[in-house]
């Protein structure tokens, strides 16, 4: 549904707020469980510590203090699982009224799709702020030079991460910027050979009939 999603946002704002409500629920998700798995190991490496350096009296003690102050975590980890819950209850109710088409595949067939560098700049919303943070980290001093420099996009399925990417690619003060601007997609499998040459296509307007990842890094270069 997340694909469905992802192309109506474009024109509705409402949607666009419903998954930017999934996105913080789902991260919110990730940091509770974190934190629970951070709050198991400190403890338990704190028993092992005492373990070996006191009486087992003084061990025992300590132990109950640990176990006590678990009890405390364990409660306020529980009511943040409540909370989620009940978030993610009115992410589903809300989900329901907007009626998205469900695709065989799911999340697997929107990660693998083959990406273009097409957008209908004009129908994209609320992506004015966003757009401009990346076009800055392109555009800067840090940008000169020899150095390579990467600038991910990260973010669950369905929230707009290639949508993003086209309009900063599309955009003009971009496309003068630099002298070339080369659109490949890469998805699974990984086949160093077949972007290599998709590089090439970008830069030379054909494809080279290498077939030796070598030779064709060499024509890159």
């Amino acid at each position: 549904m997340l694909a469905d999603a992802e192309e109506r946002q474009l024109k509705d704002g409402s949607i666009k707020r419903w998954i930017d409500q999934l996105k913080g629920v789902s991260y919110d998700m990730d940091d509770v469980l974190d934190e629970w798995g951070t709050t198991i190991a400190k403890s338990q490496m704190k028993v092992n510590d005492h373990a070996c350096k006191t009486a087992r009296k003084v061990c025992s003690m300590i132990f109950s203090c640990l176990c006590c102050r678990e009890v405390g975590l364990r409660r306020d980890i529980a009511h943040k699982i409540k909370e989620l819950n009940e978030r993610i209850d009115g992410v589903v109710i809300e989900k329901d009224r907007f009626h998205f088409k469900s695709s065989e595949g799911g999340i697997k067939q929107l990660e693998h799709q083959k990406t273009t560098s097409i957008v209908y700049a004009a129908e994209v919303k609320g992506r004015e702020n966003d757009k401009e943070r990346v076009k800055k980290m392109l555009l800067s001093e840090s940008s000169q030079g020899p150095a390579l420099r990467a600038i991910s996009l990260v973010g669950m399925g369905g929230i707009g991460k290639t949508t993003l990417a086209r309009l900063v690619y599309n955009d003009h003060e971009v496309e003068t910027h630099f002298d070339k601007r080369i659109w490949v997609c890469v998805s699974d499998p990984f086949d160093e050979i077949r972007i290599t040459k998709a590089i090439l296509e970008g830069l030379m307007g054909f494809a080279q009939n290498l077939n030796e990842l070598q030779n064709l890094v060499q024509h890159v270069q």
